[in-house]
């Protein structure tokens, strides 16, 4: 049982690695403050693109794409959101300004963005017997 379990755990290690070095094929291309919500004005919309440079045989189910917004008085809001495996952008809503009990409301200073691509992979062994 014991035996087992280190085999498994050896696995699961090997499927990390293998999936994370592929992964590492998606570069974010930009991110963008492109206007404020029209569903509520007092949030902005920031859009992320990337490209996905992954191995022929790795088929993108989805992109998980993360965004940290710092405002100028270091408050942090944070929003993500999930897209299909074939958009190469996304568009998170976050607030255009952090408002503080005391003081005049921060603006947004910059950004932290990551994108994570899950991947579902198929593998074809023949032989003959």
């Amino acid at each position: 049982m014991m035996k087992l379990r280190a085999i498994l755990i050896l696995v699961v290690a090997l499927m990390t690695q293998s999936v994370g070095a592929r992964a590492s094929g998606v570069e974010i291309t930009e991110v963008k403050n492109v206007g404020i919500s029209a569903a509520n004005e007092s949030k902005s919309i920031i859009q992320v693109s990337w490209t996905a440079r992954l191995a022929p045989d790795a088929a993108v189910k989805s992109f998980d794409v993360n965004i940290e917004v710092i405002y100028a008085d270091g408050a942090i809001e944070r929003a993500r959101t999930s897209v299909n495996g074939r958009a190469r952008n996304a568009r998170l809503e976050v607030p255009t300004l952090h408002k503080a009990a005391a003081g005049p409301a921060a603006e947004m200073k910059s950004f932290k963005v990551s994108v994570t691509a899950t991947l579902s992979e198929t593998a074809t062994r023949q032989g003959s017997f």
